[in-house]
């Protein structure tokens, strides 16, 4: 979970499981990623399955192929809902950019990817991820701040 802080602009860095840092990237903090899901454009519980890097002369940083398991919000339709009912277990998809200098885990667990909170913002019709924890990661803040009263607000993590 990193900001990029040359441009203003957000994104995912994770190698092996822990955070590192890259030029011009350094981690969320606990406080903006807990801002994050309460205030972002888009946040779900998902996985990166794809990074497409065809553009590599495209500063504007490579497209990247999510699915969630559960959304918790978006502002315009950035991800499509594969159906399903109240008893059937949803998904979404949806494609969104990464900053061109934070590099971004994506596959299975084992390779190093596995599930996000993922947030992030629209600038200019396009979607771009921000702070993206690992899941297990953010339950965890997210539980110790309900516990000490200091979540700016409540989702249902279940």
């Amino acid at each position: 979970m990193v900001r990029e802080e040359e441009e203003g602009a957000e994104g995912v860095l994770e190698e092996g499981g822990e955070h590192v840092t890259a030029a011009h990237c350094r981690p969320c903090s606990d406080e903006e990623v807990l801002m994050a899901v309460c205030t972002s454009d888009f946040a779900g519980r998902g996985s990166i399955h794809t990074v497409d890097q065809q553009q590599e002369e495209d500063a504007s940083g490579p497209w990247l192929q999510v699915s969630l398991t559960r959304l918790y919000r978006q502002k315009t339709r950035i991800f499509t809902s594969s159906g399903g009912n109240a008893r059937a277990r949803r998904s979404w998809t949806g494609r969104v950019r990464a900053p061109p200098h934070c590099p971004v885990a994506h596959g299975n667990a084992d390779t190093g990817g596995g599930d996000y909170l993922l947030t992030g913002a629209l600038r200019l019709g396009e979607a771009w991820l921000g702070c993206a924890p690992r899941y297990q990661d953010f339950l965890k803040m997210y539980r110790e701040a309900q516990a000490s009263g200091t979540n700016p607000c409540s989702i249902d993590t279940d």
